[in-house]
């Protein structure tokens, strides 16, 4: 029996410096980390609702843990939702993302 959650990890190298991305898919929640420190960094949920008045997503950003005024970091946090839901535009899980660059 295979373990229930999807996982991939990844690992290349940005501008010299080593970059590793793993992701999990759990029934609940997409949880992303990318680290080039090799450790969980600052965590934030990046949730996606409807907007009432066009047909884009309004993207909310909560900091959890972690860095919460770092502005780069919630703008990746909000910028990855959103190529997430391009590809998968019926994704309706929350993304716990995890940064540590």
């Amino acid at each position: 029996e295979s373990f229930p959650v999807e996982s991939k990890q990844l690992a290349f190298e940005i501008e010299n410096c080593h970059t590793e991305i793993i992701i999990n898919e759990f029934s609940d929640k997409l949880f992303i980390v990318v680290t080039q420190l090799n450790k969980i960094g600052s965590m934030m949920l990046v949730t996606a609702e409807n907007n009432r008045i066009s047909n884009n997503k309004l993207i909310n950003v909560q900091p959890l843990l972690g860095a919460s005024d770092n502005q780069l970091y919630q703008t990746f946090g909000s910028c990855l939702l959103q190529e997430i839901l391009q590809i998968r535009p019926n994704e309706r899980r929350p993304l716990l993302l995890s940064l540590a660059l």
